[in-house]
């Protein structure tokens, strides 16, 4: 007990000493509130599950994989839900595909979400790491970026079509700027979405991430969104000068996977959700099935759920006939939503041990 006394006496003293030669606080205690991990929940119920709670607050997140999986929607619900806590966002929207009218739908304002534009990606750098200073300053506290693949470097800015364009320069930019709005963040959250690219090979099914690798050494928590089996369902259309019936896609379902995770969360575990194509939002009911098995509220016997725990008796037979109880029942899918989110919160808990 006396030499651990001694050891923070130790430690203490020479903190201060440095602090004093600096004239500024330069070196604190591991013990520091601000190394203490916060999430920052996405809003997502699948996805919050997975990472027990959310992204880690201050770190680098990278959400990666094919198209119309819901890389956009993670980054947008996680913007949206900074704002509704008071908290400041701020995008890059390095694709032009940003839509006010979704961000309202996800419970975002546009009017207070900070875009953040520049010529090419170097100046944009310069404009993020004043976005992120350290210091009495108002700073963003979520920051999203979509997408690394769009990012221009400054070399290709006033490239004609026909000049050859190197994929190191991209790289290279990359590396660099994540080394500056590294060492300079200090509780900011960047969330950077990228894609799979098919590589020029004489092997077949070789991907690869634009932006190079370092991206994935400097993200403590790297998402894998990829697509999986189809909801379809049978319509009635017109062909050819009579109704007939066809099948359609009514959504899709995404397999999430935690390819990288240092925030206490468990590496290479996979959870899925329906991406509902009409409202480009989660099935939330069905998210709310799987998740609702899984802690225990609700009992699937052959094709018949019952929902334990609650205030009255709700039984259905069929996942569809689940799906409309809990559409149609506002208290239950509240205390569903409540019931989840508690046992959520638990696992960070947990997590923390």
């Amino acid at each position: 007990m006396a030499r651990k006394q001694l050891q923070q006496t130790t430690a203490q003293m020479v903190m201060d000493r440095v602090n004093e030669s600096m004239k500024a606080n330069v070196v604190t205690m591991a013990s520091d509130a601000r190394y203490e991990l916060h999430r920052v929940p996405t809003g997502i119920l699948t996805i919050d599950r997975l990472l027990q709670g959310g992204f880690a607050r201050g770190r680098h997140i990278e959400l990666f994989g094919d198209w119309m999986v819901g890389k956009s929607l993670v980054l947008y619900s996680t913007l949206a839900l900074a704002q509704q806590r008071g908290e400041t966002a701020a995008l890059v929207d390095a694709e032009g595909v940003f839509n006010a009218k979704w961000f309202k739908a996800l419970g975002g304002n546009p009017r207070d979400l900070i875009m953040a534009e520049s010529e090419n990606a170097h100046t944009l750098g310069n404009v993020l790491r004043v976005m992120i200073q350290k210091g009495d300053f108002a700073r963003v506290d979520v920051l999203g970026i979509d997408s690394v693949a769009s990012l221009l470097p400054k070399e290709e800015e006033e490239h004609d079509l026909d000049d050859a364009v190197q994929p190191a320069n991209l790289a290279r930019l990359m590396s660099i700027l994540l080394r500056q709005l590294t060492m300079q963040n200090e509780d900011t959250t960047f969330i950077w979405t990228n894609q799979w690219r098919e590589k020029i090979s004489r092997i077949p099914g070789l991907k690869s991430k634009p932006g190079g690798l370092a991206l994935g050494f400097y993200a403590s928590t790297a998402l894998e969104m990829m697509q999986s089996d189809k909801e379809m369902e049978e319509v009635e259309s017109i062909h050819r000068g009579a109704k007939v019936k066809r099948r359609r896609a009514i959504g899709r379902w995404v397999t999430c996977t935690l390819r990288k995770e240092k925030t206490g969360a468990r590496p290479e575990s996979s959870a899925s959700f329906m991406l509902d194509y009409t409202t480009k939002k989660p099935d939330v009911a069905r998210e709310m099935i799987d998740l609702g098995m899984a802690d225990g509220l609700i009992v699937r016997v052959g094709d018949n759920y019952h929902v334990k725990g609650y205030g009255k008796d709700i039984k259905a037979h069929g996942i569809k006939n689940m799906v409309k109880k809990i559409n149609g029942d506002e208290g239950l899918a509240e205390w569903l939503q409540l019931c989840i989110e508690e046992r959520t919160a638990e696992l960070d808990g947990e997590g923390d041990g």
